[in-house]
């Protein structure tokens, strides 16, 4: 019974190292694409299996830039930010109108965008035109991320165009 006690300890003691060598390797801050794609193979798996339902029109819309505040540790991160980094690509977003935030268990960056943007869940999605949000997408779509955009940028209304 004693020599059960010390194994079932042990093996406690070797998932909390793990849990907190997995913690401390969590990055945060800003990163790239690239380095998402290519450090995350998760991630990378799901961006090359998504296929774009559909056109939304977001490249026709002057200003807009992109913040994703998401964690790698995260499960709907993981789903959901492959998608949509794939929706914007299809959509003719540029690079440098996305910025990819990376955030830590306690939803927390260096830069304290978190704390700016009011973030309490992964991903959040946030969209910018010319510097004013018009819209954001929380934690996972009701329907899919193209309703979600499709919702937010309204493209009958009036945009200013490029």
């Amino acid at each position: 019974m004693l020599f059960v006690s010390i194994f079932s300890f042990a093996g406690y003691v070797t998932a909390i190292n793990q849990e907190n060598t997995a913690r401390e390797s969590i990055e945060e801050g800003d990163t790239t694409i690239q380095h998402l794609l290519n450090n995350y193979s998760a991630f990378n798996l799901n961006y090359q299996a998504y296929e774009v339902k559909n056109k939304i029109g977001l490249s026709n819309i002057e200003g807009l830039e992109v913040l994703i505040l998401f964690g790698t540790w995260c499960h709907d991160s993981l789903r959901e930010v492959p998608r949509m980094l794939r929706i914007l690509e299809s959509e003719g977003i540029l690079p440098n109108q996305i910025s990819l935030i990376l955030l830590s268990l306690k939803k927390t960056e260096p830069n304290r965008r978190d704390i700016f943007f009011n973030i309490r869940k992964t991903p959040t999605f946030i969209f910018l035109m010319h510097d004013k949000e018009v819209g954001r997408i929380v934690e996972s779509p009701l329907v899919s991320l193209e309703a979600e955009l499709n919702n937010i940028f309204d493209i009958s209304k009036t945009y200013e165009q490029k």
